[in-house]
């Protein structure tokens, strides 16, 4: 009879770590996660002339960070939107994506030396 190491998750689930994602769970509670929703606008041509650099709304979500009485939240707002400026006008979201999600993740390496999982949904 072998004995196993078993967990529960409340009433919602039972089982290993494996089962459970222990690992996962702890890797995000020591790190943190952030989720970027933006919204791009693509510039427009006006007069002839093309516009460059890209704008976009973004709706940043942070768990398990120190924000820093909100200054790294501010932080990450103008990362997103230096790092979305400098792709060009015809980038696909795919590349826009991960070049936000690269910014931020080095940003808040560099503010509180912790390796947050990042996930951008671009639209």
């Amino acid at each position: 009879m072998i004995l196993q190491l078993m967990y529960s998750d409340s009433d919602k689930a039972f089982g290993t770590s494996i089962d459970l994602c222990i690992d996962e769970r702890l890797r995000i509670a020591s790190d943190g996660i952030i989720f970027v929703s933006m919204e791009i606008f693509r510039p427009q041509k006006e007069h002839g002339l093309a516009q460059t650099g890209l704008k976009g709304k973004f709706k940043i979500t942070t768990r398990c960070l120190w924000l820093d009485n909100g200054r790294l939240l501010d932080a990450l707002y103008k990362a997103a939107h230096a790092a979305l400026s400098s792709c060009p006008v015809n980038c696909p979201l795919s590349h826009m994506e991960r070049m936000v999600a690269e910014i931020l993740r080095k940003m808040v390496r560099k503010y509180s030396e912790k390796r947050p999982d990042v996930i951008v949904v671009a639209m």
